[in-house]
């Protein structure tokens, strides 16, 4: 049995990529063993978990850190900028 295209989406949408990446691959092992129902979803969250686990360690290294630093520190200047310039902005409404 293949996955449908609803189950595709969902998991898609919750931003599941390995357990998208890995479900037919499981599933036929899945039924080729005869394992339970709950075996086999404990094998797709634990691959999402090691998934996420290995990006959680990569964005914990200090280049990454510099690089969403530098990203933060940009995202705030600019909207520092349009702060400021919508503050000192003439209202249209107002007579000086």
């Amino acid at each position: 049995m293949k996955m449908n295209e609803e189950l595709e989406q969902l998991l898609k949408n919750l931003k599941l990529r390995r357990i998208l990446d890995i479900y037919d691959e499981q599933l036929r092992a899945a039924e080729k063993e005869d394992v339970s129902y709950s075996e086999f979803l404990t094998r797709l969250m634990r691959a999402q978990w090691h998934a996420r686990q290995g990006t959680r360690s990569r964005m914990a290294h200090p280049k990454c850190q510099a690089r969403n630093a530098g990203r933060w520190i940009r995202f705030l200047s600019r909207a520092s900028l349009a702060s400021i310039a919508n503050r000192s902005a003439p209202s249209p409404n107002s007579t000086s």
